[in-house]
């Protein structure tokens, strides 16, 4: 099957990608490898899931970028779509309410089927 999981490069994400790899799904990854924790360790678990040698694609994006989610969700006929994104943390999210709720509310309605967002 094949598999887009968003926010892959993140620790759940990078799990469930490692997880459907080695059962022999095809997986892509969505990740604006955003700064909440350190991107270095988000690259390290890109690296890692590239090793296993098996169909893996990482594409640096973002949720809220409608035309380039589009794209993507034009260019592969994907089985399951499995959203981990997301913007993390309480503090930050009462400091920046306005990119927290175009993140995680609009960018989460971008996924959706244009069925249920008219």
């Amino acid at each position: 099957m094949n598999f887009l999981v968003t926010g892959g490069a993140g620790f759940i994400g990078y799990h469930v990608c490692e997880r459907l790899l080695r059962e022999g799904h095809a997986v892509w990854v969505l990740d604006d490898l955003n700064p909440f924790y350190d991107p270095k360790i988000k690259q390290a678990n890109l690296h890692d899931l590239q090793s296993l040698a098996k169909p893996f694609t990482f594409v640096h994006g973002d949720l809220t970028d409608r035309a380039s989610l589009d794209e993507l969700l034009g260019s592969a006929r994907f089985d399951q779509i499995i959203h981990l994104a997301g913007r993390a943390g309480v503090r930050l999210s009462l400091e920046q309410p306005a990119l927290y709720q175009r993140v995680n509310v609009e960018g989460t309605a971008n996924l959706l089927p244009p069925r249920f967002t008219a």
